[in-house]
């Protein structure tokens, strides 16, 4: 093929990509909003306890090892990888279609976690397709932009979502079902990405649980075993995740005790936690198209601690609240862009998948164990000391991180 033909497929590549990247953000965005006020629905409707909040928050992170095992049963060629894409992203909207037929907590509850386990479980594929068919120096910016794009679209909604929710709350229901249908649009988009593989399609193998699960695992360790790098980049998003997993479960009876209303907390979380994400989303992704992803983690850590921080301030006025959840989308942007790309910067010029797909196995791992451990120490402690705790504990895993990355730079001079 000529240099001229390749350049005309890669534009191709590029601009069909990019127009499916910023489409899907759009349409999937609405059953973002309402998956992201979900714990305060909870609460407000069902009176849910902390013990509850707490199962919510581990039924997200989990069960994402299912993203682990799906992201590496994406292997074999592009026909694989948009199974795994179009599979997933229709499993995680379709319960949403039954909520306003049933009367359901729980239904809800397991609605919201298929939401985040398959919505988890496409971003391997999808990364690795965004890998293949974009070049890595526009690659962190257009997801960036693209990330911004979906942010703006959360805040219009919250315009629409807030005042409706205020005057008739039992709307929810409908608002997770159209939400769940236009999200089911999203297939059709993704199916019309073209995927710039080497090869199209392997026929699986009969399922082996040694293939399957055994071997994975250990090509995990193997790989934190050879990538000091990658391990104590995980090692700090440990710390800074479980702090943030012990803070979730219990911010909806914190802000329950300071009489915070439904309407209110949607305004913060939709409209001030989103234009947060809008205005530093670019930043993030220019910046790491330039400098270190671990200096960057360190800055997110410190902006996260601070947004814990000044919630303890809400009780003296509501702009507080406001002031936490903007910062707090300013940290969510930039985890959502390096945590996302951190497969693809990881794995250099090999494929990005088991680094994706392993950054999901060890979230599983920390989602398990501190939602349950937050709702614990509230019960021993006050939310307050809990959001504390939570705080410290995101600020020391980006301490770790920071350390590590001028550790060797120390070295290398």
């Amino acid at each position: 093929m000529s240099t001229v033909n390749k350049s005309v497929d890669k534009d191709r590549y590029y601009k069909k990509t990019r127009f499916a990247l910023y489409l899907s953000n759009v349409i999937k965005e609405p059953l973002f909003c309402m998956y992201n006020i979900t714990p305060f629905i909870l609460r407000t409707q069902f009176v849910a306890s902390s013990f509850i909040l707490a199962v919510l928050t581990s039924l997200r992170p989990g069960f994402t090892f299912v993203a682990y095992f799906w992201g590496n049963s994406a292997k074999g060629g592009s026909k694989n990888l948009r199974r795994s894409i179009l599979l997933s992203s229709f499993l995680s909207c379709i319960l949403f279609l039954f909520i306003p037929f049933f009367n359901s907590m729980w239904l809800v509850i397991i609605s919201s976690a298929f939401y985040m386990i398959f919505h988890r479980a496409s971003i391997p594929a999808w990364m690795e397709t965004l890998k293949l068919n974009i070049e890595k120096e526009k690659r962190a910016k257009l997801f960036a932009n693209a990330s911004s794009l979906a942010f703006f679209i959360g805040v219009l909604l919250s315009f629409k979502f807030s005042p409706l929710l205020k005057n008739n709350a039992e709307l929810y229901k409908y608002f997770y079902f159209f939400s769940g249908l236009i999200g089911l649009l999203n297939l059709w988009v993704l199916a019309k990405v073209p995927i710039n593989a080497k090869v199209e399609y392997v026929k699986p193998t009969p399922f082996s649980f040694k293939e399957k699960v055994v071997d994975p695992l250990k090509e995990s360790y193997n790989l934190l075993k050879t990538r000091k790098d990658f391990l104590r980049f995980h090692i700090g998003y440990t710390f800074a995740g479980a702090g943030i997993l012990l803070i979730h479960p219990i911010l909806p009876i914190y802000f329950s005790n300071l009489n915070i209303n439904l309407a209110q907390l949607t305004t913060a979380l939709l409209v001030f936690k989103s234009l947060g994400s809008i205005v530093s989303s670019p930043i993030w992704g220019r910046a790491l198209a330039k400098k270190s992803i671990m200096k960057l983690s360190f800055h997110m850590c410190v902006i996260v601690t601070l947004s814990f921080m000044i919630l303890f301030f809400t009780k003296f006025h509501i702009y507080f609240l406001y002031l936490s959840f903007f910062l707090y989308g300013i940290s969510i942007a930039g985890s959502h862009v390096l945590w996302s790309l951190s497969g693809p910067v990881f794995s250099k010029k090999d494929s990005s998948l088991h680094y994706s797909s392993l950054n999901f196995f060890i979230l599983s791992l920390r989602g398990i164990v501190a939602p349950f451990l937050g709702s614990l120490l509230t019960v021993i402690l006050s939310p307050s000391w809990v959001i504390a705790i939570g705080a410290f504990s995101c600020m020391y895993g980006g301490l770790i991180m920071l350390l590590y990355k001028e550790k060797q730079e120390v070295l290398a001079t």
